[in-house]
């Protein structure tokens, strides 16, 4: 399941929550709010796993500079699905 579509499903389930139900606008707005919001989570996990790398990994500095940009080479994929959906 793509980010968009969690995002759509977490507006549904707000949506349900909601009463009177929200406009097809409003729940436009609450979708990408939540999308918005999983992007700084990977982007803030994708932080912490590199700085986590780094530490691990201090005595073999090549080793870790490999983890980490293994980590940014995910997270940017990540983020281009992200944004093609758009």
């Amino acid at each position: 399941m793509t980010l968009r579509e969690r995002a759509h499903r977490a507006a549904e389930e707000v949506n349900d929550a909601l009463s009177p139900p929200l406009t097809e606008e409003q729940m436009k707005q609450v979708a990408e709010i939540v999308e918005n919001a999983m992007t700084a989570a990977i982007n803030e996990t994708s932080l912490k796993s590199r700085d986590a790398a780094l530490t691990c990994c201090s005595a073999d500095r090549d080793m870790a500079h490999k983890i980490e940009a293994e980590i940014e080479l995910a997270k940017k994929a990540l983020l281009a699905n992200l944004m093609s959906l758009r």
